[in-house]
């Protein structure tokens, strides 16, 4: 599969079937699941949109309605489809469909262009890639994410703080997004790729964040950037005087 031809969200609370109903443009096709008053909601398209992208509008859509943002927003997610019943329950609930107008077709752009991307998920500092043994201080880590994110794609965050991912097919609704704070970086909720200025080097420079590619890759990183890293404060050697003392008071 490799274009995708309608969008979705599964609305299993109250709050997102409620807002469903209020949500514009409304879905062309709405599904109850079997699980009480849950929803299936389905957006035809005017034109197709890949897969990644696919992926990103659904989770914008999740996040704006208060739906299920996980794995049922992946392109290849199958829900449940009408005319069959739903066997968690004992006896099985039918599926049915409850509005079919798949003549209401929108653009991707239309639809989700407007909204938010949910929160980015942090990865705990222990749980980060290694890239190499360097400290919190080091200046490449303090360079402002939009600033290398342009300096090594030319592509410019908007105000929103979005672009359009270069690493994934045809990212018609940006989802690649840029965050204020280094220690943020970026994260593409389409693809799944994200991290520091290192990890985006390396996908640029088609280089590893460990050993000996490590090394070359911070070495194009300071080339391209080094003008937008503070130095590093300088380090004390363990046999410097203290600045309490003039330096021929040692030893007295």
């Amino acid at each position: 599969m490799q274009r995708v031809w309608v969008l979705w969200a599964d609305c299993d609370t109250p709050a997102a079937i409620a807002a469903l109903d209020a949500f514009r443009p409304a879905p062309a096709i709405v599904v109850r699941s079997g699980s009480g008053e849950n929803r299936h909601a389905y957006w035809t398209l005017s034109g197709p949109i890949g897969v990644d992208e696919a992926t990103a509008a659904n989770r914008r859509l999740a996040h704006a309605l208060g739906a299920d943002g996980g794995a049922v927003t992946m392109a290849a997610t199958i829900l449940r489809p009408p005319a069959t019943a739903n066997f968690k329950h004992t006896p099985a609930v039918a599926v049915v469909a409850e509005r079919i107008q798949p003549w209401r077709r929108v653009s991707a752009r239309r639809l989700v262009g407007e909204l938010d991307d949910p929160p980015a998920r942090v990865t705990p500092r222990a749980e980060r890639r290694d890239v190499g043994d360097i400290s919190d201080d080091d200046g490449l880590r303090q360079v402002a994410p939009a600033v290398y994110v342009q300096a090594l794609t030319g592509l410019s965050a908007e105000r929103d703080g979005k672009v359009s991912c270069p690493f994934h097919g045809e990212d018609r609704t940006p989802s690649l997004h840029v965050y204020e704070d280094p220690a943020a970086g970026w994260y593409c909720y389409g693809c799944g790729r994200g991290g520091s200025i290192f990890d985006l080097g390396a996908e640029v420079f088609g280089l590893a964040t460990r050993g000996r590619e490590f090394v070359e890759l911070r070495v194009r990183l300071q080339a391209a950037l080094g003008a937008w890293a503070p130095a590093a404060p300088a380090r004390k050697r363990a046999d410097q005087p203290s600045g309490d003392l003039p330096p021929n008071a040692r030893g007295r």
